[in-house]
């Protein structure tokens, strides 16, 4: 009797731990995201909240220094943000559209018009 229980408590405790780490890291904040506050963002990056609803960003970035979920925009002529990449506008967030500048495979996720 007493190996059952020990295998329930086991069962128990992995589905526990699986459950666990599964929510950390569907969790794991990305460039793109909402944010009210720098802390909600990956590490590095800030909250922009001169977007709706905040956005994780990297400022003053370098081409090809963003994470693997975002690319490198230059905004006018000396101000560069990491921004979430996308193919298409299922790959933003709400209120987000997919820009795409001319001749560019992928686009970046900004205030929709």
């Amino acid at each position: 009797m007493q190996k059952i229980f020990h295998n329930q408590n086991f069962t128990l405790l992995s589905l526990l731990l699986a459950t666990v780490f599964l929510v950390l890291v569907g969790c794991t904040p990305e460039i793109g995201d909402a944010c009210e506050r720098s802390a909600q963002c990956p590490a590095g990056a800030i909250c922009d909240n001169t977007v709706p609803g905040g956005y994780c960003t990297i400022s003053n970035c370098a081409p090809n220094a963003c994470p693997d979920e975002a690319i490198c925009i230059e905004f006018g002529q000396r101000t560069n943000y990491c921004m979430r990449w996308c193919e298409s506008q299922e790959d933003c967030r709400e209120g987000q559209s997919c820009v795409r500048e001319a001749g560019q495979s992928i686009g970046y996720c900004y205030l929709a018009d």
